[in-house]
C-alpha cells in the first residue's frame, strides 16, 4: 500500500495503512489524494473565476459570498485560499488520528480547532460545524484513555463528514477537461 509521512511534534511519522481503531476507510482517503494531486497538477489551467466560484457556491451550506466579501470583493484571491486550504488539510484527519495514536490530544484538538475557525472564515459551514463537533468530542474525550466505543463512533462520523467536505471543496476547485 501507500506510505504517507508527516511530520508530528518534531518527528517524522509515517503509515502504510490508516489505524484500525479510530479510522476511516482508506477509499475515502484514496480518493481524497487523487482529488488533491489533481487540483495540483492541473492548478494553472486558467478556467475562468466565475465558472470555479460557480461550482464551489454549488456546494450545500457553502457560503462562498461570504468567503469572498471578507476579501473584499477579490474572487480570484477567495479560490486561491480555497485552494490553499484543501491542499494544506488533506491530510488532517490522518495527523489527528496519529496523534490520538501516540497520546498527543494537544495536537489533535488543535487540527480540529483550526480547521473550525478556517473552515468558517472561508464560508464552508458543514465543514466548520463538523470540525466544531469533533473539536468538542476531543476536548470531551479522557487523554490518559483509548475513547470508548460511542466517543470512537462520534469521532469517525465527525473525521468522516470533514474528509467528506474537503473533498467536495476538491473537487469544485479543481479544472475541468473540456
Amino acid at each position: 500500500g501507500l506510505v504517507h509521512r508527516f511530520p508530528l511534534g518534531g518527528r517524522d511519522l509515517s503509515y502504510s495503512r490508516i489505524p484500525v481503531g479510530l479510522m476511516l476507510g482508506e477509499i475515502a482517503i484514496s480518493e481524497l489524494d487523487r482529488l488533491r494531486e489533481n487540483l495540483i497538477s492541473r492548478r494553472s489551467a486558467g478556467e475562468a473565476v466565475d465558472t470555479v466560484l460557480a461550482r464551489v457556491a454549488g456546494i450545500p451550506e457553502m457560503d462562498a459570498q461570504r468567503g469572498v466579501a471578507v476579501l473584499r470583493g477579490n474572487a480570484g484571491k477567495y479560490l486561491d485560499l480555497l485552494r490553499r486550504f484543501v491542499e494544506s488539510h488533506a491530510d488532517d484527519m490522518r495527523q489527528l488520528t496519529a496523534s490520538l495514536e501516540v497520546g498527543d490530544h494537544d495536537t489533535a484538538r488543535r487540527i480540529a480547532h483550526t480547521l473550525k475557525g478556517t473552515g468558517a472564515t472561508l464560508g464552508a459551514n458543514r465543514l466548520a460545524a463538523a470540525a466544531t463537533r469533533l473539536e468538542t468530542i476531543l476536548r470531551s474525550a479522557p487523554e490518559a484513555a483509548t475513547p470508548e466505543a460511542g466517543l470512537r463512533a462520534e469521532m469517525r462520523a465527525e473525521m468522516a463528514a470533514v474528509t467528506r467536505e474537503l473533498g467536495l471543496l476538491m473537487a469544485a476547485l479543481s479544472p475541468r477537461q473540456l
